[in-house]
């Protein structure tokens, strides 16, 4: 490809396993007691190993390569800034870490030392996982970092498209080893790739998702397809906005309240069944270890509570009472993939507090958060919200 003037950069990982057999061995060493400086600077070999190697067998296909690694701080392009210096994770999973890139530090970086190779014909080759403070110190984006690395690379090289080469074909309609004969999506919005990623789904590091310009495409292909790298795989195009969704009808709450359902499969199916056979929409539910909870239009609250009511007095060693609250408003904030929902969540609820609105219940699913309040604050809280959500974005 870059013979036909393709401009390419490379990003590359530690080979797999490579990072567990680093920190078994310096843990090993250092008695169980090991810093998170000294862990980062030992675990920075395996990446800068893979730097090496990947130079080499370009060179080795007549392709000009030129490696980049945080060592050589003279010519490192990638200016990071973070507080957390705790070791990493010995299990391997997506790590979230706390960082700022330094952007003009950065843009400048790679317009002196990255962006003159590009229009040369060679190819930049990057550690990924890693990168520089300001302070030249070595900082890591954590467990499958270097993914994040790669996306932040094609931001500042303006790239059309990042291909991540994993184990995995793409993103699959389930986990093939739990269902039989998973499709392979050819594609996916970024938002519901990013609540696939909320869900522990562990193909792509959520954080590429809320760095990912609106016009760079992302594509996930298997190692195991090199003939076919510019086709296959899942390609994640688009972009979210965070909103804030206000709905409109006034709901009712109704509320089951039984004991033993710990152990006890099928009780909510039951009582959405019968809700369902009464054409009665529910528009959210919560369920403990002893109660369920269904948001419905508030003018099919009373014929609800009827009919559950009946299943009640049925069977008064599984259900106990039941219970009908009107007057409740709904507020659904989605937030994408743009943010950190855990500060996000702390903003909600401490402007709630802040402006004595009580919450009668608040739900997270995946990327959405959904307050239900008394139907007199629906207005403040959404204006405010509104409002909050533009100091985040």
């Amino acid at each position: 490809m870059v013979d036909m003037g393709e401009q390419i950069a490379v990003v590359v990982s530690a080979m797999e396993g490579e990072t567990d057999r680093l920190i078994e061995g310096l843990t090993e060493a250092g008695g169980g007691h090991v810093d998170g400086r000294t862990q980062l600077e030992f675990l920075s070999l395996g990446e800068e190993k893979s730097v090496l190697m990947m130079v080499a067998a370009l060179q080795a296909q007549k392709v000009t390569a030129v490696p980049f690694l945080p060592r050589r701080s003279q010519t490192w392009p990638l200016v990071v800034d973070s507080d957390d210096a705790s070791p990493i994770s010995p299990i391997r999973t997506n790590e979230e870490r706390d960082f700022t890139v330094r952007t003009q530090k950065t843009a400048n970086r790679f317009t002196r030392n990255v962006l003159p190779l590009l229009r040369l014909g060679q190819v930049p080759v990057l550690a990924g996982f890693t990168a520089l403070s300001s302070r030249d110190e070595l900082v890591t984006f954590g467990r499958g970092g270097s993914d994040v690395t790669a996306v932040i690379v094609a931001d500042f090289i303006d790239a059309d498209e990042v291909v991540l080469v994993t184990d995995v074909s793409g993103v699959m309609s389930a986990d093939p080893r739990l269902a039989e004969n998973p499709r392979l999506l050819d594609n996916i919005s970024l938002e519901d790739a990013y609540a696939l990623a909320s869900a522990g789904v562990q193909v792509i590091h959520p954080r590429c998702l809320k760095l990912k310009p609106p016009t760079l495409k992302v594509r996930v292909v298997d190692f195991n397809a090199q003939e076919e790298l510019s086709r296959s795989g899942t390609t994640i195009e688009g972009e979210t906005q965070p909103t804030v969704y206000r709905n409109e009808i006034p709901l009712a709450v109704l509320s089951v309240v039984g004991s033993g359902w710990a152990n006890r499969a099928g009780l909510l199916a039951r009582l959405m069944a019968i809700l369902g056979d009464a054409s009665i929409p529910v528009a959210a539910t919560s369920a403990s270890s002893h109660s369920a909870t269904f948001y419905l239009d508030e003018k099919l609250g009373e014929r609800a509570h009827h009919l559950l009511h009946d299943l009640v007095l049925a069977e008064p060693e599984t259900f106990t009472s039941i219970s009908l609250r009107g007057g409740v408003g709904e507020l659904r904030v989605r937030l994408g993939a743009v943010a950190d929902a855990r500060d996000v969540l702390a903003g909600i609820t401490q402007f709630l507090a802040h402006r004595r609105i009580s919450v009668v219940e608040l739900i997270t699913v995946l990327s959405e958060i959904n307050i239900y309040l008394p139907w007199n604050d629906l207005e403040a809280a959404h204006e405010g919200l509104l409002k909050l959500l533009r100091t985040y974005f």
